[in-house]
């Protein structure tokens, strides 16, 4: 792989560079592959009211009314669910579902769950656990892409500066013609004159 700089910081660099670009490329794949594998989502039977067993992980509502986690209020026994902040919504069955509350932190054992105004929903795993997040979803996708682009980038400024740096040597006067140095050739010796004085 071309190193840019012929130096220890062109080097460096090139090898930063390709690093960014390896791990850019295995963070796409995966947030995309994520994406593109959406887990297997199973909700309960449709209902105005049910009793919930809530374990561990957690669950939420879903109603098949996209715009109706806006105004419902949900409970389980005497406590509220927490309502989405925007619209999400899960296919499952050629249906799309979305998601009307979720239960709190904390929230364990069997509760009573229903909601006001009463509407049907379908009880089901909580919202974080029906998409793909994290890496393995959009934050992947965009870690991946932001550390492809930057990694070409500086790649191809490596390579832009190494290129420079070439040309410039190229029109560098080497040394040895600027200084000729000590002359090989011997001096030249005249014959000393003859005591007549005749040369």
């Amino acid at each position: 792989m071309p190193t840019g700089y012929g130096t220890t910081r062109g080097r460096l660099l090139a090898a930063i560079a390709a690093l960014m670009v390896l791990a850019g490329a295995a963070l796409l794949w995966l947030g995309l592959r994520g994406l593109t594998e959406a887990p297997d989502v199973q909700l309960g039977a449709a209902t105005h009211r049910t009793t919930v067993d809530a374990g561990a992980g957690g669950f939420s509502l879903w109603s098949p009314d996209a715009s109706a986690f806006a105004t419902a209020v949900c409970t389980a026994d005497d406590r509220t669910l927490l309502r989405p902040v925007s619209g999400y919504g899960v296919e499952v069955d050629g249906a799309t579902y979305h998601e009307l509350a979720r239960s709190p932190q904390g929230l364990t054992g069997e509760v009573v769950v229903s909601c006001e105004p009463a509407q049907e929903f379908r009880v089901g795993p909580p919202a974080q656990a029906a998409s793909s997040t994290g890496l393995r979803g959009t934050a992947g996708v965009l870690a991946g892409t932001t550390l492809l682009v930057l990694g070409l980038a500086l790649e191809g400024w490596v390579l832009v500066a190494g290129a420079r740096r070439r040309r410039m040597e190229s029109f560098r006067v080497p040394a040895r013609r600027l200084d000729p140095g000590p002359s090989t050739t011997p001096p030249t010796q005249t014959a000393a004159p003859d005591r007549d004085g005749k040369g």
